[in-house]
């Protein structure tokens, strides 16, 4: 069946995004909650945010009308006409709406992602309050009528549909949320809330930790259900994938000098990753986002540089097949043994979340972090052969709102060069530069001229210097190699 696309390219989407009013625009009226949360978030990342404040009453209105107890379902807006949407009773509540809680998780996080890119703004968040709460005593109820259905004493998530019963990937989407939606409850007084949900944090992480590891030859690994349709197991890796949102750009430092509980699970994330990539095989589009973009994006922010390179390589080599219909991120793709052709499985010419993905492992190479609005940090991370890049007109929050950032990074024999431009000043820049080329040592750093301190630093295969305490409007730092 042959169904006509309501945007025709590329091109028309911008002209219609740019012209038309929220609550006026092409769509279907529904969408996956798996893809939606990354998309919010992708969309808010961007700057194209003209239709967030609609999307997202329209989310929550979904969260209510479409299920019960309220929950995000496997696709939001379609009536629950799909699988998995049988009525049950659980404990004399009457269920309805599949348990789709890798999705669930991921609109909770894609919700939080819209409120701190608005400035964590109190308005944002006392208005969706009641969707916030819903979201997170949902998790809870599962927890508490487990043994009902579906039968089974077990402090993790009982997912249906695609992501294989019980999972990490499920129960840690929604642990993420959970950690998110603590910090909206902190920030507008609501104190029993804080206190329920973090117990309710504590209990789901040390549920994790209990029920979701698998051996094997590297050691602990996260356990994906080998019967699910994603094959390519790159959702062991959302702990290290979630870090940038909400959190850190350096999960490797940060998640290490953390609680006991977080270094553990960095060392089961290393240990995946290990096992993932034990062949150094880069081709993981079978599943372009939930495999090639989730892979790249643990490898960029693990600082595996040189496999970054070759996973990066892969994905945009297959992105966008101009002469295949237009399609941007399909959801599979198939490439022949000989590597001289291929083609694209599934997606509707650009599946939402695998597109998402795939966009955020390159957004990852950009390096803004503005997770601490206060203390702006720059890790771009860009391959070691790359000798020039640049952004512009990038949307960056500093303090309460958000403005423009433009940089340009060159790399030489001699050093390396990063020029960057505010619209309006910043206190507080962090810069981290890398990787440092093989045998190349820094002899110095300067700002606007000046010499200024740096730090070295080891990390994943690659080495890199951290420079601290500039800001301004603009500046120009240099490091320059023995």
């Amino acid at each position: 069946m042959n169904v006509p696309s309501h945007y025709g390219n590329l091109q028309n989407w911008f002209r219609l995004y740019k012209a038309g009013k929220p609550g006026n625009f092409p769509g279907e009226g529904s969408a996956w909650s798996r893809g939606i949360g990354e998309l919010m978030r992708e969309a808010m990342a961007f700057g194209y945010d003209k239709y967030i404040v609609t999307y997202t009453d329209w989310l929550d209105s979904c969260l209510f009308r479409e299920a019960n107890p309220p929950h995000w379902t496997r696709i939001m807006g379609s009536g629950n006409r799909f699988e998995g949407s049988e009525t049950r009773n659980v404990g004399g509540v009457k269920e309805t709406g599949n348990r789709e809680n890798d999705g669930h998780g991921i609109c909770m996080w894609g919700r939080y992602m819209v409120y701190h890119w608005l400035g964590d703004s109190r308005e944002w968040n006392e208005k969706h309050w009641e969707a916030t709460k819903a979201s997170v005593n949902w998790i809870q109820w599962q927890l508490d009528t487990d043994t009902i259905f579906p039968g089974k004493r077990k402090d993790i998530l009982y997912t249906e549909s695609e992501c294989g019963n019980y999972e990490f990937y499920a129960s840690y989407n929604c642990l993420h949320g959970i950690a998110l939606s603590i910090r909206m409850a902190k920030a507008i007084g609501k104190n029993e809330e804080v206190e329920s949900w973090t117990k309710l944090y504590n209990r789901l992480q040390k549920g994790i930790l209990d029920n979701v590891i698998d051996s094997s030859a590297f050691g602990p690994v996260w356990h994906t259900d080998p019967e699910n349709n994603w094959r390519d197991d790159g959702q062991k890796l959302v702990h290290i994938q979630l870090a940038p949102d909400g959190f850190t750009y350096t999960p490797l430092q940060d998640y290490a000098s953390a609680d006991p509980v977080t270094g553990k699970f960095l060392r089961i994330d290393l240990n995946s990753y290990r096992y993932l990539m034990k062949d150094k095989n880069y081709n993981f589009l079978r599943s372009y986002g939930y495999g090639q973009g989730m892979i790249t994006q643990a490898a960029l922010l693990l600082d595996q540089m040189n496999d970054a390179e070759n996973l990066i390589n892969m994905m945009v080599t297959h992105c966008y097949l101009p002469r295949l219909e237009g399609w941007t991120g399909p959801e599979g793709i198939i490439v022949h043994k000989s590597g001289d052709y291929w083609v694209a499985v599934n997606g509707y010419l650009g599946q939402d979340s695998h597109l998402a993905d795939s966009q955020k492992s390159l957004r990852l190479m950009l390096g803004i972090d503005d997770n601490n609005s206060d203390h702006l940090r720059l890790v771009p991370r860009y391959p070691l052969s790359w000798n020039r890049m640049s952004v512009s007109d990038f949307p960056v929050l500093t303090g309460k709102s958000r403005q423009k950032i433009a940089y340009a990074y060159t790399r030489s024999e001699k050093g390396q060069a990063f020029v960057y431009r505010f619209e309006k000043a910043v206190k507080d820049l962090s810069l981290r530069l890398g990787p440092l080329p093989a045998g190349k040592i820094v002899s110095g750093a300067s700002f606007n001229g000046h010499e200024v301190a740096f730090d070295n630093l080891e990390s994943g295969d690659s080495r890199w210097i951290w420079i601290k305490d500039i800001g301004g409007k603009e500046g120009k730092v240099e490091i320059l190699y023995r």
